[in-house]
């Protein structure tokens, strides 16, 4: 390859971890606003649409979108002042790098090629199952050995799982209006063009 193909693909890469680190710090900011009344905890809400977010921007832009999940996560966190820096900076690793490996993981296992063209609706109930998964037990094992939770583990577990699961579901059919949406206007576009 030569170096053109590289900066292109650097440029990209970084346009993506840029809309995905504005999109991440926008659903949280929201997410905190309109779900404050189902937090379990400051950093579990029952229902985590951010969890959507980090499913879709994965499959779609892959590593660009681990690294901008990891930066709206550390924004997210200067923002609301939840953890130390040291802390932000795990718990934002965790949440990107677990979302990352669980879409890696059920890829791989359902054969889920680059494009995303063998991917059904079954199979993103399945990812957003695995990446909730993922995501609630490595968060909570940091918790426990960081601030050495011993009561309500498989509450907070529970809850979390739950909330990212949630947001999971609540972002996908968002995505399949919008995208319903679309095709209907542009099937009524065309039928404009044709008469």
């Amino acid at each position: 390859m030569n170096t053109a193909i590289y900066i292109r693909y650097f440029l990209s890469s970084t346009y993506y971890a840029i809309i995905v680190t504005m999109l991440w710090v926008l659903l949280y900011q929201f997410n905190q606003f309109v779900f404050s009344d189902l937090a379990y905890s400051p950093y579990i809400t029952l229902i985590f649409l951010p969890a959507g977010l980090r499913l879709i921007a994965i499959l779609l832009f892959d590593s660009a979108a681990v690294v901008g999940l990891f930066v709206g996560a550390l924004i997210t966190n200067a923002i609301n002042q939840t953890f130390d820096l040291p802390t932000a900076i795990v718990i934002s690793l965790i949440s990107a790098v677990s979302a990352y490996i669980s879409i890696i993981l059920t890829k791989y296992i359902f054969n889920i090629n680059d494009i995303l063209h063998n991917l059904n609706a079954r199979q993103l109930v399945i990812l957003a199952l695995i990446s909730s998964t993922f995501s609630s037990v490595s968060h909570n094992i940091f918790f426990y050995y960081q601030f050495c939770l011993t009561s309500n583990i498989l509450n907070s577990l529970l809850n979390m799982f739950v909330g990212d699961f949630l947001g999971c579901l609540i972002i996908l059919y968002l995505l399949s209006l919008i995208l319903k949406w679309m095709q209907f206007s542009h099937k009524r576009a065309n039928n404009r063009l044709i008469k």
